[in-house]
């Protein structure tokens, strides 16, 4: 047994890992997984912004044209 090398004062066995460190690393990677999830996000608003507007100015285009036959 010894004491967590990273200053948490936990007790740790022969190899394994500060349950602390454990906790840590693992709510980074839910951070990262969080962040990552996020751009994704933003990205997908930009993309569906970018589709509704070819669907208004498709709309717009029909609009015209079926005007123009009458």
């Amino acid at each position: 047994m010894y004491l967590c090398s990273d200053g948490h004062e936990e007790v740790c066995f022969e190899g394994r890992d500060c349950p602390v460190c454990e906790a840590m690393e693992e709510l980074e990677a839910t951070q990262k997984e969080l962040s990552d999830l996020t751009d994704s996000l933003a990205n997908l608003e930009k993309d569906r912004s970018f589709l509704d507007n070819q669907v208004y100015e498709l709309e717009q285009t029909i609009k015209a044209l079926e005007e123009e036959r009458l």
